[in-house]
């Protein structure tokens, strides 16, 4: 396992890469964040525009009140949804730098924490980086899980000299 997590480690110019490459993919992410975010309050704004004319529908009794309260009721539940998608959108940008730099911080450091961790702390890593660990007739066998195992990828590539696109994709 340590001679694993040796391979899991992120060289320093590999990790300028990868700081690199996570910051474009994080600006890209802004925008897409930024142009969802105003799509949806502009369809809020929009069902409060209707709600505002169909009050004045009512108020001018060009509509009963029966037939009111069931457009404002579905319009309502459409700004519910909306501010759900905003809810997630939202909680969806913030886990995604918080998942960030928990990787790479776990990354740059796996070889250190399973040094110095107690047994449970060692478990629980393992448990982030493998999968389906297994001991057959004295052999273990087991599943590195993504990301760890493109960066092991990558890291098996930069040793060989062949140059690599895995941040660029």
């Amino acid at each position: 396992m340590e001679a694993l997590l040796q391979k899991i480690t992120i060289p320093n110019e590999l990790m300028e890469k990868v700081i690199t490459e996570l910051k474009t993919k994080h600006d890209d992410q802004q925008k897409y964040y930024m142009q969802s975010i105003m799509n949806v309050r502009q369809q809020y704004d929009e069902i409060d525009v209707k709600l505002e004319s169909w009050f004045d529908k009512l108020v001018e009794e060009q509509v009963k009140p029966e037939q009111y309260d069931r457009i404002v009721e579905t319009l309502k539940a459409k700004q519910e949804d909306l501010n759900n998608t905003l809810d997630s959108l939202t909680n969806g940008n913030k886990d995604f730098l918080v998942t960030t730099s928990y990787l790479l911080d776990l990354a740059g450091r796996v070889e250190q924490l399973f040094e110095q961790g107690d047994e449970a702390q060692r478990s629980k890593l393992l448990g982030f980086v493998v999968s389906n660990l297994k001991l057959n007739d004295k052999k273990l066998s087991f599943n590195v899980n993504y990301p760890f195992n493109m960066l092991i990828e990558e890291k098996e590539r930069s040793q060989n000299g062949s140059e690599t696109s895995i941040w660029c994709g």
